[in-house]
C-alpha cells in the first residue's frame, strides 16, 4: 500500500516538474 502511495506522489512530482519546465520554456519563448 505504501508503495502505491509513494508511486502516486512521485508521479505527481514528475507532473509538477514537467509543468514547471513547460512554463520556463514558454517564458523564455516570450522573452
Amino acid at each position: 500500500m505504501s508503495y502505491t502511495l509513494n508511486h502516486a506522489s512521485s508521479r505527481q512530482i514528475v507532473r509538477d516538474y514537467t509543468q514547471l519546465c513547460f512554463g520556463i520554456k514558454r517564458l523564455m519563448h516570450d522573452l
